[in-house]
């Protein structure tokens, strides 16, 4: 098994949002914000493009950022309008191979009609930001991407979306993220 340090940018996936309004009067939202089950494609100026799959175990996935109590909820990944952060992250953890996060909406007048999309389960997909610092290679494919398992790796920020990458598997990346990763060989370790 050969396993590769990554230093590069945030990246983003989606999945339909699995949310549950928890109290609708605080603004307060279960969500499920990224699975074991799916494979993404990659791609990198670095390197050769890579099948994806989050691992989800406790040692593989730090939620420490998520669980600090200023992780933003954003709309659409913008991080840079004041107007697009909505909320933030009050809790997240990692339950049968799904990542969970108990999140707070804003109380401002503008995020009220997000809020109601919700409830009326109108908008319903999220995505998350994370940056990887580790993958395993899983399956070496002699035609098409290898398969990685990212063994660790930090999420970021939580996102409502409208649309996610790939609607036809709930999961998807950010059409706008950079991907470029410098890509350096670990030592095997017995």
């Amino acid at each position: 098994m050969s396993k590769q340090e990554l230093h590069g940018p945030m990246l983003t996936r989606a999945v339909a949002a699995d949310a549950a309004v928890q109290d609708a009067t605080t603004r307060r939202i279960r969500v499920s914000f990224a699975s074991e089950d799916m494979l993404v494609l990659r791609s990198s100026w670095f390197d050769e493009p890579w099948l994806e799959r989050l691992g989800l175990s406790p040692e593989e996935v730090d939620l420490s950022f998520l669980n600090g109590g200023t992780a933003p909820v954003l709309w659409g990944h913008d991080q840079f309008e004041r107007d697009n952060n909505i909320g933030v992250v009050e809790r997240a953890w990692v339950e049968g191979g799904r990542g969970y996060a108990d999140i707070r909406l804003s109380m401002r007048d503008d995020v009220g009609d997000i809020m109601q999309d919700i409830t009326d389960a109108i908008l319903s997909n999220i995505s998350t930001g994370y940056q990887i610092q580790e993958r395993t290679l899983v399956k070496q494919n002699e035609v098409g991407p290898s398969e990685y398992r990212v063994t660790r790796w930090m999420p970021l920020e939580i996102s409502l979306v409208s649309i996610p990458a790939d609607a036809t598997v709930g999961v998807g990346r950010s059409t706008e993220a950079s991907t470029n990763f410098l890509v350096t060989d670990l030592p095997n370790q017995l």
